[in-house]
């Protein structure tokens, strides 16, 4: 059992880091992924109460990291910038609140770059919008994802009067296109 245990977090581990590409895309995924098996590890009736306290300590511990993760945007940025992912993940496994959040802050990056151009400082405010925790609540729905593929989005009507920028990066989102696993997230 506690060979299982750490062939988890080995997996976990290694799936987020790399010598020789980008990973930090990878970072939530494999939190997430890390506490659905502990989680069901933990529930499982013939682990050792031992590990169970053990478990519970490393789920914990998950749970911290992952809030933590909600105070820096380069975690979600990082995955809606990889051309193979984009939205899937949060769609998959992320309630309605929250994916909203993740195009807020998408929108949000996209619109400050349009504006001012890459390599700007953003100015300092102290009216932003508090930001939303994303928490232990997505952790605990993770070990539900059995729904199945999630349907597409519904069209959107000719006669919006979305700006042409927010047109294009929803066209980003939406691209169907997929990607080898061996092209690099740099390459593409």
């Amino acid at each position: 059992m506690f060979q299982r245990i750490l062939e988890c977090s080995d997996r976990s581990q290694q799936r987020c880091s790399s010598d020789q590409h980008p990973a930090l895309h990878l970072g939530l995924p494999a939190l997430e992924d890390l506490h659905t098996q502990w989680s069901a590890l933990n529930q499982d009736s013939k682990v050792n109460p031992v590990f169970k306290d053990a478990l519970q300590a490393g789920l914990d511990k998950i749970a911290e990291y992952y809030d933590k993760t909600g105070n820096n945007d380069a975690y979600v940025f990082s995955m809606i910038l990889d051309p193979s992912r984009r939205y899937a993940h949060f769609k998959k496994h992320w309630s309605k609140d929250l994916q909203d959040d993740v195009d807020e802050l998408a929108q949000r990056i996209e619109r400050y770059n349009k504006i001012c151009g890459p390599g700007q400082r953003a100015p300092t405010t102290s009216t932003s919008k508090p930001k939303r925790k994303m928490g232990s609540a997505v952790l605990a729905d993770l070990s539900s994802d059995e729904d199945g593929p999630t349907p597409p989005p519904p069209p959107t009507s000719s006669f919006d009067t979305v700006p042409a920028w927010k047109k294009e990066f929803h066209r980003y989102l939406d691209l169907d296109e997929d990607f080898p696993e061996s092209v690099d997230t740099v390459e593409c």
